[in-house]
């Protein structure tokens, strides 16, 4: 079967081969001008930008660390909506005494199913339903380690975290889990404590995909 060759306006060309065993195959092209698909000299394709529109698959992007201050804070208001993972790489994120720290999408303070435990004081854990919550309950129980949200359908969004407490004596483990039904697209998140009272300290970056 014969070979589609288009040849570039100064050099270099495009081959679109036939499959060798005849058959039918379909390739729509978008309706809107832009780049269909575009790969650097010898790499392997990762992610097709259609119309100039990244659809978000494999496209990481990291927004700048922001630091933890007062008793809220900011970490970003620019979540695009086609954002299906979001990672938030915590540093010595703490507070200054024994509240928990809480993760808050869209500025939501109810409706949230989430805990958090810690390994070495006898698994002891906490929960709320006022933000995804890290175990924090002291003011040397820094959290260092990460906690993804991922798009389970719709606006549904569920969080797991792991990492640990390393400024804390003996050094622990902290990990946990849980879930919200947003009633908008994701968009905003910050972090507060469960009294909203301690000044926050620490770092943390986020990186959705």
């Amino acid at each position: 079967m014969a070979n589609l060759i288009l040849n570039g306006a100064t050099s270099g060309s495009v081959t679109l081969s036939s499959p060798a065993v005849s058959g039918t195959t379909t390739l729509t092209l978008p309706t809107t001008s832009g780049t269909v698909i575009t790969t650097a000299t010898g790499q392997t394709l990762t992610s097709p930008v259609i119309a100039g529109t990244p659809t978000g698959v494999g496209v990481l992007t990291a927004e700048t660390a922001v630091t933890l201050s007062s008793t809220s804070t900011t970490l970003t208001t620019t979540i695009p909506t086609w954002a299906k993972r979001v990672t938030l790489v915590c540093n010595g994120a703490i507070q200054n005494s024994t509240a928990n720290l809480l993760i808050r999408l869209n500025s939501i303070t109810t409706g949230y199913s989430s805990a958090s435990s810690v390994t070495n004081t006898g698994a002891a854990v906490v929960s709320s339903t006022a933000g995804f919550v890290l175990y924090g309950a002291a003011s040397t129980l820094g959290f260092t380690g990460s906690m993804t949200l991922h798009n389970q359908t719709g606006n549904t969004w569920v969080q797991s975290h792991s990492g640990a407490a390393l400024t804390f004596s003996p050094v622990t483990g902290v990990y946990g889990g849980g879930s919200i039904a947003l009633g908008a697209a994701l968009s905003t998140i910050s972090v507060t404590t469960t009294t909203g009272t301690p000044t926050l300290s620490g770092s943390i970056t986020v990186l959705y995909e």
